[in-house]
């Protein structure tokens, strides 16, 4: 029997074991990982059941209450309404064609004059600030964006209630 280490031309055979190589183990983790991560964001999707509908451009979702648009043609450039479980969200944002004070006024007026109870008021002297109020078990949160002062963005996100 020859000794291998003894002659410098023979080299020892190496282990082909597919299992100890670097490359199959980074491999392994890889798609493991991908597997994992696709598996979970499947299960959070089935369990919360969330469906999204978007209108089309320039229009509101059909489940927004289009009463409580406080301008009228404005352009809505974004509208859509989010269900999970069972709970509708629809949501509008437009530019609005008034400055920021009167916004606050248009709404304040708006939602007091069709009984809503108002919980948070806007601050004008703030770039971002909203509205919240209720309606019996209804909810809506309207804020205004003021950080382009050439405009004021509007975005009302409303949450019926039975």
């Amino acid at each position: 029997m020859e000794n291998f280490s003894s002659n410098p031309q023979m080299v020892e055979p190496q282990n082909p074991d597919m299992w100890n190589t670097t490359w199959f183990r980074v491999l392994s983790i890889i798609i493991v990982a991908g597997l994992v991560i696709f598996l979970g964001a499947w299960f959070w999707t089935k369990q919360r059941g969330a469906k999204l509908v978007t209108a089309p451009a320039g229009q509101v979702v059909d489940s927004f209450p289009k009463e409580l648009i406080g301008e009228t043609g404005v352009y809505i450039s974004q509208s859509y309404a989010r269900s999970t479980n069972g709970v509708n969200q629809p949501t509008v944002t437009y530019i609005s064609n008034k400055s920021l004070a009167d916004n606050i006024s248009l709404y304040k007026n708006l939602l007091q004059a069709n009984g809503w109870q108002i919980y948070t008021v806007p601050d004008p002297l703030k770039t971002v600030s909203a509205f919240y109020a209720k309606k019996g078990s209804a909810e809506l949160n309207v804020t205004f964006d003021a950080s382009d002062k050439k405009a004021v963005t509007v975005t009302e996100s409303y949450l019926g209630g039975s």
